[in-house]
């Protein structure tokens, strides 16, 4: 019996023990506080997501949630996420030094993000940075070599740096991840426009014309727009105005950038007076549209109908005194009065440029 009992209390003595052991460390653990990174990195992210709610609903400006972004960064400055997605807000401001600062600090604390790289690349870019842009791209490439996406952005700086084979090489293996991409097609286009190749430049512009889904019309109406362009630096002036005319839609043709397009091409065709009268067509539509109006009264110049030129000017007037084309126009208004007819020209007469002998056909016509 003594020894069954001396068991039993040591037995005791050891339960009794180990409770005490293990009750202590609960206590020691509700008094010390958690790990700040780790707490923080919890109530950062809850505070996350109610902004990105309140961003996602679009009930509120940029500048309103910036303010709010702002603030948890700097209560939680090691939250690399938050500063990213405070980047693309200050972004869409636009606030483009500090949004890259920002995603430049998301970086340092996460180096292996290839879409916060492409983020930073493109505001970089924005800011003429474009050595700075392209290593961005560069790594984000690196890091996912298989997005058609990161592979275009890295093209498109290599254009502008006049990295011509490099950006070749680089959209080619686009391709091999997006063989549809409208966009490579686009910067394929440009590459070899820079390079005047305007043949080749021309097949790519048509397969990114081909590729571009129908939601995103207007980037489609913009590309038959450098179609035309580019068959126009190839002389081939007629197929340029049959593009706009046949590829274009009606509503297309109610834009300044398009009916200017129309006009150069007529000109080029030695017919200003019809362009003149597609800027005069689209004003009848849009009578309160003071770029027609003044497009209008710039190609009426051109044609040599100074009267009717007269009366665009007037009516550009009429909509905005303060319109600064007004002055410009009246300026060329008043110099093509003032220009000698053919049949008062004098042996000392300097020699007309070509668009001024362009503009005399067109004129006789």
């Amino acid at each position: 019996m003594k020894g069954k009992a001396f068991y039993l209390v040591v037995g005791l003595v050891v339960v009794l023990g180990v409770g005490g052991l293990i009750w202590r460390g609960v206590w020691l653990q509700q008094q010390t506080p958690l790990d700040p990174n780790e707490w923080d990195l919890k109530r950062a992210q809850q505070e996350l997501d109610v902004l990105r709610e309140r961003l996602n609903s679009g009930e509120e400006s940029s500048r309103r949630l910036a303010d709010d972004y702002r603030e948890l960064v700097e209560r939680f400055p090691k939250f690399a996420t938050a500063r990213a997605e405070y980047a693309m807000v200050l972004y869409n401001i636009p606030n483009w030094e500090e949004a890259y600062e920002q995603v430049k600090q998301a970086i340092d604390l996460d180096d292996q993000r290839g879409d916060w790289h492409l983020l930073a690349g493109t505001v970089a870019s924005n800011l003429g940075m474009t050595e700075t842009a392209s290593k961005h791209y560069e790594q984000a490439v690196s890091i996912q070599p298989d997005n058609a996406d990161f592979l275009t952005h890295l093209a498109q700086t290599q254009i502008n740096m006049r990295q011509f084979d490099e950006a070749r090489m680089t959209l080619l293996q686009s391709f091999k991840f997006d063989a549809e991409n409208h966009s490579a097609y686009g910067l394929m286009a440009d590459l070899y426009a820079r390079q005047n190749k305007m043949t080749l430049a021309i097949d790519a512009i048509k397969k990114a014309i081909d590729h571009t889904p129908p939601d995103l019309r207007p980037v489609q109406a913009a590309y038959i727009q450098r179609k035309a362009a580019y068959l126009r630096r190839n002389r081939q002036y007629k197929q340029a105005l049959n593009v706009l005319n046949n590829e274009l839609l009606s509503d297309d043709h109610l834009r300044p950038s398009v009916l200017q397009d129309l006009a150069v091409t007529y000109m080029l065709l030695g017919e200003p007076a019809k362009g003149a009268k597609a800027f005069e067509e689209a004003f009848k539509l849009v009578p309160a549209d003071e770029a027609l109006a003044a497009g209008a009264a710039h190609w009426r110049i051109k044609a040599g109908d100074l009267d009717k030129a007269g009366e665009h000017i007037a009516a550009l007037r009429r909509l905005n005194p303060r319109d600064r084309r007004l002055a410009q126009l009246e300026q060329q208004l008043t110099a093509a009065r003032n220009r000698p007819k053919p049949s008062e020209s004098t042996d000392d007469k300097t020699p007309t440029s070509d668009a001024a002998n362009a503009d005399a056909s067109g004129g006789n016509r």
